[in-house]
């Protein structure tokens, strides 16, 4: 790998970084003045599925994790979902927020998948997908949302008001999230034929090596 693809790793690394850490403070700015207690802050914090697409974005920009192209394309799949769900059940949220916090929140939910995405057409080798790969995408968002109605159940918060069964009831809870599993498959099939075509006419791209 160049040292421009390095350096464009890097910096690609501390900047989602960076915007998630600064995410972290302005929360605890925020929550602070409602007097919460580290503990709720913390878990705040890290029951948002943005937030911790956004870490393992950051994660995932090192060198030596882009031969595990599966790994690669289910986190990128992540944060596409994140921005689709962000425009189409928070759109206009930008408007009422202004400064840093403004800039903060358009950076996790689309700068940065924007380039996660960039990062996965550059650097993950073309035509290695295999068609198990939406299924395997699958894996983090059922943990996931298991651990977002179970902890709802118990202390009746929830992250998402798409998901938030106390007001919806598990029904309707269960389809809204039948329904953003069917856009994870999805998004993750568009993702495999993207790779069997770039494969197929412009061949695989070399594989990285880490520096010693």
């Amino acid at each position: 790998m160049s040292k421009f693809g390095r350096f464009f790793l890097k910096a690609c690394a501390g900047f989602v970084a960076s915007t998630v850490i600064l995410q972290f403070v302005l929360g605890i700015v925020g929550i602070s003045a409602h007097k919460a207690s580290i503990a709720a802050i913390l878990e705040t914090y890290f029951s948002s599925f943005t937030i911790l697409s956004n870490i393992l974005a950051a994660i995932a920009f090192d060198v030596r994790r882009l031969q595990r192209s599966e790994a690669l394309t289910a986190i990128s799949t992540y944060l596409v979902v994140v921005a689709l769900v962000y425009f189409a059940e928070f759109h206009g949220a930008l408007e009422t927020k202004s400064g840093v916090g403004m800039l903060t929140d358009a950076a996790i939910h689309d700068i940065n998948p924007l380039l996660m995405l960039v990062v996965w057409l550059s650097f993950v080798a073309r035509g290695s997908l295999p068609w198990r790969s939406p299924l395997v995408t699958l894996a983090f968002p059922l943990v996931y949302l298991g651990f977002v109605l179970a902890r709802g159940s118990l202390t009746g918060i929830y992250p998402y008001p798409f998901l938030d069964a106390s007001v919806l009831g598990y029904a309707r809870t269960s389809l809204n999230a039948a329904r953003l599993l069917g856009v994870y498959v999805f998004i993750g099939v568009i993702f495999v034929l993207i790779d069997r075509a770039l494969g197929r006419f412009c061949g695989p791209i070399d594989q990285p090596v880490a520096e010693a």
